[in-house]
């Protein structure tokens, strides 16, 4: 520093305000006839060297002379530099130039492109600022959550279906209010209230993400879905309205391409809608009347090119989709085409609920309204895995799996949520402490995390988000949680149903009497009553 403040004062005026601490010289092609390019080098710091005023010249840098003189002192410290590429822009948008002092300069290209691009750009970046961190890391395998995170406020009369964004960081619920039905959109790291979505006046029978979280599209009774965007403070506005003539019971949005957007409903039609452009209502590209029930579920597989949907009298179709991925192109591209009819005839008749694709994309979960869940290999249309335990006759509940596919959630009529293993069909877990004096109608796995949620129309239900804490293994058989913490345990091993394992799962008693021995008579008797009335 006493060097330094001696130079300072002793620095002659021609300087202009610059003072010279160190150089150092880099070489691009070094002596080993490679590029010190792409990668950090360490430079040796020299001392700057005494120059006449006759060496420096305007056209002559100061620093190749001090470079060309052979006596060089070092400096105490090194540099290091790393020397990258710059590529040139493809396409340079050429501007007009304002003709007088107040006219604003412009490009020739679309405003409305220049600004989808900014809010891309900033959108990116606020994705890279305040990244939470999650306990599940990718490909590990899911746990069962056993402690209560937080709760969140629903409506008045409590909450129908949640669902979570693709990144994790939030939650969306179709709640019922007095006199209005809002969307709610909590931060789950939080639980603080980030959007009120108002605008439906029926009950919210679904909701669901675009791929990149922009957007939230929204099913109603009141015969429309609605699409939101996610980052708009003014939360009343809609983004677009797609009209139907009925229920809308489910809406998805294509998991490729987020201009897309397929509704189902009580009109027994699959619509396919284009929300791209600047209309208030988004463009209908196609109407699909191959149903003979009303349409209670749909979902995409991993690519975007098979589209699986369920209705009221247990038919289950998949169907072609034609989709450009491209955002800015169109996304409709032509029409869609039944590729199979994957109903089982055994459930012919038999509400299907929901449907959620296994992460493998070879079996299918469906959840049918007989108060068992059932897993359906893909590839030989049968039947792999049932699920009892939830009972089921009357309510439109969901169901989910978790990302890895370890296990299978749903809810139940006696209020109470359930899980099985997914390989084996053991009813290894569940929760009873939520209090809800209504059926879980609503439930969705965190997609980063082990966390689930859960939510119930009764009056002043709160949405309920548990989260898996590692504590102390216990016995698998308890399932039956204290009012804090849920007990859980690890998987059981693979067994078959016999008489000594329905008489260990009997203690699994239900609301109403209801007995898993109960429930297997019961299945069998109808299937004996279905086979004699056909």
């Amino acid at each position: 520093m006493n060097s330094t403040s001696y130079r300072y004062q002793r620095q002659p005026p021609h300087e202009g305000g610059w003072y010279k601490i160190a150089w150092a010289f880099l070489k691009v092609i070094g002596a080993n006839q490679k590029a010190n390019t792409d990668t950090k080098v360490r430079l040796q710091l020299f001392q700057p060297c005494q120059s006449s005023v006759s060496q420096v010249t305007t056209h002559t840098p100061e620093v190749y002379i001090w470079w060309k003189n052979e006596q060089r002192v070092k400096y105490p410290s090194t540099l290091y530099v790393t020397i990258k590429k710059t590529s040139l822009p493809s396409n340079v948008e050429p501007s007009l130039r304002s003709m007088f002092a107040t006219q604003e300069e412009k490009g020739i290209s679309t405003p409305g492109l220049n600004r989808d691009r900014l809010e891309a750009i900033i959108e990116t970046k606020k994705s890279k600022v305040d990244l939470p961190l999650w306990s599940r890391l990718d490909g590990q395998t899911c746990r069962v959550p056993n402690t209560l995170l937080r709760t969140l406020k629903s409506g008045w009369n409590g909450c129908y279906t949640i669902k979570f964004s693709h990144d994790g960081r939030k939650i969306a619920c179709g709640c019922h209010d007095l006199d209005e039905y809002p969307i709610l959109v909590y931060e789950v790291t939080t639980g603080q209230l980030v959007n009120r979505f108002l605008g439906h006046f029926g009950l919210i029978y679904a909701v669901c993400w675009s791929n990149s979280d922009k957007f939230l599209c929204s099913a109603s009774a009141d015969g429309t879905a609605r699409v939101w965007v996610n980052e708009r403070s003014d939360s009343n506005e809609v983004a677009k309205l797609l009209p139907h003539p009925a229920y809308v019971y489910c809406c998805s949005f294509h998991v490729m391409n987020g201009n897309l957007v397929v509704t189902g409903g009580y009109d027994e039609i699959i619509r396919i809608w284009d929300i791209k452009g600047d209309s208030k209502y988004g463009e209908l590209q196609q109407e699909i009347e191959s149903h003979k029930g009303y349409i209670n579920a749909i979902c995409f597989d991993e690519l975007g090119e098979k589209m699986y949907s369920g209705d009221s009298v247990g038919i289950l179709l998949v169907w072609n989709c034609y989709v450009n991925d491209s955002q800015n192109e169109k996304a409709f591209q032509k029409d869609w085409t039944l590729f199979q009819d994957i109903s089982i005839p055994d459930f012919h008749g038999i509400p299907i609920n929901s449907l959620t694709l296994h992460c493998s994309g070879r079996r299918l979960l469906v959840h049918y309204r007989d108060s068992v869940l059932r897993m359906i290999n893909l590839r030989i249309l049968r039947v792999m895995q049932k699920y009892i335990g939830a009972l089921n006759f009357r309510k439109h509940l969901q169901s989910t799996l978790t990302p890895c596919g370890s296990y299978v959630l749903s809810g139940s009529e006696d209020n109470y949520v359930y899980v099985w293993n997914t390989e084996t069909g053991d009813h290894v877990y569940k929760y009873t402490s939520m209090n809800y004096k209504q059926p879980v109608t609503g439930i969705d796995y965190h997609p980063k995390d082990h966390i689930v949620a859960f939510c119930s129309p009764g009056r002043n239900q709160l949405v309920y988000l548990y989260k898996y804490i590692p504590t102390e293994v216990t016995k698998p058989e308890v399932v039956a949680p204290t009012a804090k913490t849920l007990v859980t345990s690890t998987p059981p091993t693979p067994t078959t149903l016999t008489s000594r394992n329905i008489a260990m799962t009997d203690r699994f008693e239900e609301k109403d009497g209801y007995r898993l021995e109960d429930r297997i008579r019961y299945e069998r008797i109808l299937k004996k009553l279905n086979s004699v009335s056909q």
